[in-house]
């Protein structure tokens, strides 16, 4: 018992993408177990059914267990039982190797060597181990064996790969071990099959009986079948050429545990903002890939949504303070595997685990890197866990825009900061809550102003190479009134130089041009947003706007509807415009009421509602509408452009420039577009004009 722990734990030493990993060796009730990863298949075996596969085939599964036993053998591990029924298949081609170490722990004896059953396992010397059909003369002899058994053993199988028959076949045991020591071997030349002959001549180099002739490691095994096929399939099967998109999906949380869904959801968030640093490689944004958080969606198909040429798939689970993580990189082309691998660490070391895959991905997909993009490719925003955490769930309850979650998510940034103070990004995390709550007037944006600076500043004191705390300091100068547009764009413009796959530097870019009524630059850089964020509700509104302030009202409906199907709705101050130019007052109000039994006492929707009364001609209850507002706003004026926006609804010019006015005097105006159809009386007075020039907007 005491060598079946030894070998087994060993084994479990192992991880590699082509291993069947061992999680668990432990005793329950008196019975000893080992818990092994599930691999959902079929075994070679099966695949065979006495036929020869296609020569690509042949390479690619000979490969994947080549690299799997070069690994063991580097840890001095031998498997002794290489075979067609211990190498399984996924659905997506990778090939698994099973029952590492197992060869060496069954304690019964063999049976006599005329016998003809299929595998016997004994680890005492002169004792036949193995499948004899596979067996090394050495190994069959029960002579002391190496590593190059699992290199005889696996030329044996590619031979039956390649031939659809084993090369030795004797009517007994003792025959067919006869077989293998004489070199009594059937030349695949010679039989009816159109085989690759450098593969042909790998398979029986590898089954010779002279152990000392074989190649002395599995890594040359790979290096022959390369060369045997020509490099010419493989650049033809896709693989040649540099894959140039990706979409990092967010992992499954195996436990089922929330405690941990900071980790599943974490590491994937950390992966995209690494991989989006990275000028040649475009990378889906977070809030697209998180829509198929909880979904059973096949890779393929995912790329199809996403319009991308890879996907990166993961697992967690955590045992006591051990993370196993397991992550598959899929080529969509032919859903085969790029890279696959299992990382089981201490949960403080998931930093280094995020670093790893980042570069490994790199590495996968072909990427030229510089040497200051593999450097910023391993920097760690923190080392502390804790504060990741905090951090991680911040985001989390940010995207989500409301009140109640904004107000959550600044805590959550507040204790990430507290557990680590110089952690730049949980800064532009906090920055970008507060510049939300401002906007969208669940407080004074005079306050929101200053804690958006204050907290961009820091994160770029901590990082001038952040690109979120670039993106966050253009807040600063945008959302609130009066504005600075040329610092907004130097500062947005740099980000998506640090940060080229940063979709929200590119949705930023594209509010400030339409602000400043550059609508077709905007739309180019929303359209350029939604390229790597197609999935994201704010972006797709973005590209609404442009095309609703380019008055092309049917357009703008059509994708707001969009936006709408991916997220909440009246999220942004204007999109009631949408309803209000394509006449929907009554499906407009409805949704408005729906909305309303969620977010109760809502600005925004008290808003969007007072500005369908207006449309409709219903003054009372407009006036009605503003007087709530009013009320709301209290003395710094917190609503102050949503009553400006109304009574200009209302065609009171003097009532809504003496709010815009107060305004922009308490510092209370926060997102404004000069285009909005409300505005157009407004365009011929010069009060107007001059308003603009002093809230910095080009006219």
């Amino acid at each position: 018992m005491r060598r079946f722990v030894q070998e087994a734990k060993a084994a479990s030493a192992l991880s590699h993408p082509n291993v069947a990993h061992i999680y668990e060796i432990g005793e329950a009730n008196g019975t000893n177990f080992i818990a092994m990863e599930y691999v959902e298949g079929q075994t070679l075996d099966a695949k065979l059914k006495g036929r020869a596969l296609e020569t690509a085939e042949i390479i690619d599964i000979a490969t994947q267990v080549a690299d799997a036993l070069d690994e063991a053998h580097s840890k001095g591990i031998t498997h002794r039982d290489i075979k067609p029924s211990n190498i399984m298949i996924t659905a997506r081609s990778q090939a698994k190797v099973l029952d590492f170490g197992l060869a060496k722990v069954a304690a019964h004896r063999a049976a006599p060597i005329e016998s003809d059953m299929p595998t016997v396992r004994k680890t005492d010397p002169g004792v036949v181990m193995g499948t004899v059909q596979y067996m090394s003369p050495e190994q069959a002899l029960g002579r002391e064996v190496d590593h190059r058994t699992d290199v005889f053993s696996l030329g044996v199988v590619m031979y039956e790969m390649s031939a659809g028959r084993l090369p030795f076949s004797g009517a007994s045991t003792s025959e067919t071990i006869d077989q293998s020591a004489r070199e009594l071997l059937v030349d695949l030349r010679n039989l009816k099959r159109d085989s690759d002959s450098g593969v042909t001549a790998r398979g029986e180099e590898t089954a010779t009986p002279r152990s000392n002739l074989r190649f002395t490691v599995s890594a040359a095994i790979l290096v022959v079948i390369v060369l045997a096929a020509g490099l010419g399939w493989y650049m033809l099967a896709g693989r040649g050429k540099a894959i140039d998109s990706v979409a990092v999906l967010p992992f499954v949380n195996a436990n089922a545990d929330p405690n941990i869904d900071y980790v599943a959801d974490g590491i994937p968030e950390s992966i995209i903002n690494s991989l989006s640093q990275l000028p040649n490689l475009k990378v889906m944004s977070r809030s697209s890939v998180f829509q198929y958080k909880g979904k059973d969606t096949k890779p393929q198909a995912v790329a199809k949504d996403l319009k991308v040429e890879a996907v990166l798939t993961g697992r967690v689970s955590q045992r006591g303070d051990g993370l196993a993580i397991s992550v598959e990189l899929v080529n969509a082309a032919d859903n085969s595997q790029i890279w696959g691998q299992q990382y089981n660490r201490k949960l403080a070391d998931v930093f280094a685990v995020q670093e790893e895959i980042a570069k490994e991905i790199s590495d996968k997909l072909r990427l030229k890197l510089t040497g200051a993009e593999r450097q910023q490719l391993a920097k760690r925003p923190t080392e502390n866990l804790k504060a990741f955490q905090y951090y991680t769930q911040g985001r989390l309850y940010t995207n989500r825009r409301t009140r109640e979650d904004l107000l959550t998510a600044i805590s959550y940034c507040e204790k990430a900061i507290q557990e680590d103070p110089n952690y730049a990004l949980a800064y532009a995390g906090l920055s970008d809550a507060y510049m939300n709550l401002g906007v969208r007037g669940y407080i004074a944006p005079i306050e929101a102003r200053r804690k958006t600076e204050e907290t961009a500043r820091k994160a770029i004191a901590l990082d001038e190479n952040l690109a979120e705390a670039h993106v966050v300091l253009s807040h600063a100068y945008s959302q609130f009134y009066p504005a600075n547009f040329s610092l907004t764009d130097r500062e947005l413009q740099r980000a998506t130089e640090l940060s080229p796959s940063l979709a929200l530097a590119h949705q930023y870019l594209g509010f400030s041009f339409v602000r400043q009524g550059r609508l077709d630059e905007g739309l180019a850089e929303f359209l350029k947003a939604r390229e790597l964020d197609p999935l994201s509700p704010i972006i797709t509104r973005g590209v609404a706007t442009s095309y609703y302030l380019k008055r092309d009202y049917r357009r703008a409906l059509e994708l707001l509807r969009q936006a709408n199907d991916l997220g909440p709705a009246f999220s942004t101050p204007f999109e009631i415009g949408m309803y209000i130019q394509n006449r929907l007052f009554n499906e407009a109000l409805a949704e408005l009421e729906k909305a309303e039994q969620e977010r109760k006492n809502d600005p925004l929707l008290i808003y969007s509602t007072g500005m369908v009364y207006s449309a409709q001609g219903k003054r009372e209850e407009a006036l009605q509408i503003i007087k709530e507002l009013e009320e709301m706003s209290g003395a710094n004026l917190s609503q102050a452009h949503y009553i400006a926006s109304v009574y200009a609804a209302l065609n009171e010019k003097d009532s809504s420039l003496t709010w815009l006015e107060r305004g922009l005097a308490t510092g209370a105006l926060g997102t404004f577009f000069k285009d909005e159809p409300f505005w157009d009386p407004f365009r011929g007075d010069p009060r107007f004009t001059d308003l603009l020039r002093r809230m910095g907007v080009p006219s």
